[in-house]
């Protein structure tokens, strides 16, 4: 499995905060063509995905620790996972305390109330939430976990774009083969937008270093799935022919998207410290130049890493914040 290193030194310095006084136009439809004022005139953009755990309402703790955490990474485009039923307020919120002018949550999920999100102050061309049905071309197909949203971005040189999701978890037969489905309906919409850089971002729950699982590869539809999945006919042709492999990052790398290595400052990858589990990730395509990667810890702030905005917060902040750690990095053609 092949690593995109991170290519910028670590270095111990200041990024200057974006102003927070625009207006956001947050945006839960599933395209938009919404634009903002945000300068693209540098060498490489930052992206962050992060499981918050759930977001929490304005003025609560875990929402305080999201927002100071995020301000503190200050971030270009951000990707969310785990907002649940009612929290488009919240997310709306969020984007005006980070002057974000933009932001993506679906209004409903196939299988659950958690959902992912895109939010952004840059340029955006386009917007998308993906569905199963229109991803496999089924119109009964209902297999993806939680939908999967995109944004397409202007950047210096050209386009990015974002593609969030939040894999299945757990460990029976039914998830992990769940897992394998969602990996290849988030690589069917990153086939899908149209952009310079391709980013693929979100919580796989599984390691990278696991490979094939056993069976080797599916070829029928394991026990215990939900009553209303439906596996759409694309990937029923593939799961009874040559079988759909055992392993979520496959979808990923066959389609020439790598993942990226991130470390924290201490030198370790855990993405969700209880567990010391890395199971956050971006994949990128073959354009995209990543200068630096990181696992963000507050409790390591201020020794070294990517630059960052403004002072450290509390040391507890991340924490406070979620069971998983942010992961950002700086990337440009």
């Amino acid at each position: 499995m092949r690593f995109l290193p991170a290519l910028l030194t670590f270095v111990a310095c200041s990024r200057t905060p974006p102003p927070l006084d625009g207006g956001t136009d947050a945006d839960a439809d599933a395209d938009s063509d919404a634009d903002s004022d945000a300068d693209t005139d540098r060498d490489t953009i930052r992206v962050v995905t992060w499981n918050v755990e759930t977001l929490g309402a304005s003025g609560s703790d875990e929402y305080s620790a999201t927002r100071d955490a995020l301000a503190r990474i200050d971030a270009d485009v951000i990707g969310l996972n785990e907002l649940t039923d009612g929290e488009t307020s919240h997310l709306q919120d969020l984007a005006d305390d980070l002057g974000m002018a933009f932001s993506l949550v679906p209004s409903s999920n196939p299988f659950g109330p958690l959902r992912n999100a895109v939010l952004t102050r840059l340029p955006v061309v386009s917007s998308h939430t993906w569905t199963s049905a229109e991803l496999s071309g089924d119109d009964r197909a209902n297999d993806v976990t939680r939908l999967p949203v995109s944004v397409v971005v202007e950047i210096d040189g050209g386009t990015l774009a974002l593609v969030s999701e939040h894999w299945q978890s757990g460990f029976y037969d039914s998830d992990t083969f769940r897992r394998c489905v969602d990996s290849e309906r988030v690589g069917q919409a990153a086939d899908e937008v149209d952009a310079d850089i391709v980013v693929v971002a979100g919580d796989v729950n599984a390691e990278v270093e696991d490979g094939l699982g056993s069976p080797s590869a599916w070829t029928s539809l394991p026990s215990g799935m939900p009553g209303s999945f439906w596996l759409g006919s694309d990937l029923y042709g593939q799961m009874t022919g040559p079988g759909l492999p055992n392993d979520p990052f496959v979808s990923m790398t066959d389609r020439g998207l790598d993942p990226v290595d991130a470390l924290q400052t201490d030198g370790r990858d855990a993405t969700r410290d209880s567990s010391g589990r890395r199971l956050d990730y971006f994949f990128v395509s073959s354009r995209a130049k990543v200068a630096g990667a990181e696992v963000y810890d507050s409790r390591d702030d201020g020794s070294g890493g990517l630059p960052k905005a403004g002072s450290a917060p509390a040391r507890d902040t991340t924490a406070r914040a979620s069971d998983h750690f942010p992961v950002f990095m700086d990337v440009g053609l």
